[in-house]
């Protein structure tokens, strides 16, 4: 009766512990990173955008690519989701991505990568300028 007592006891402990020891434990969204590489010219008014996925992070990433706009002015702008894009193709592994696109018509042109990513945030890459 004693030995049973203790083993039952033993148990009830043992459970305790467990239950205490299993939270769920948040995992922390780590957004990708990407690059703006330098575009590469095709002749005849074309151009290979290229950019670079750097790291994938955890958040899956739904949509990437080149953004630019055009300015008769020199003075920086930056380009976001909301003004010109050219969308590459999904498929989302680490390296560089090219895809060939029309040269933008105007004086200055300021573009960088983009992803757009499931929880509906953007990353950037940096800014670069043609001129």
């Amino acid at each position: 009766m004693r030995r049973s007592f203790y083993h039952l006891a033993l148990v009830f402990t043992g459970l305790l512990f467990a239950n205490f020891s299993c939270q769920d434990h948040v995992v922390p969204q780590k957004e990708a990173q990407i690059k703006t590489e330098s575009r590469a010219d095709l002749g005849t008014g074309v151009w290979n955008y290229r950019l670079s996925i750097t790291d994938l992070g955890n958040v899956p990433i739904t949509e990437y690519g080149i953004v630019y706009v055009t300015s008769a002015l020199p003075a920086p702008l930056t380009p976001t989701v909301s003004d010109t894009k050219i969308i590459f193709p999904l498929i989302t592994t680490l390296g560089l991505k090219t895809r060939p696109g029309l040269k933008p018509v105007g004086a200055n042109i300021f573009y960088r990568a983009y992803a757009i990513l499931e929880n509906g945030s953007v990353v950037y890459g940096e800014t670069n300028l043609e001129d």
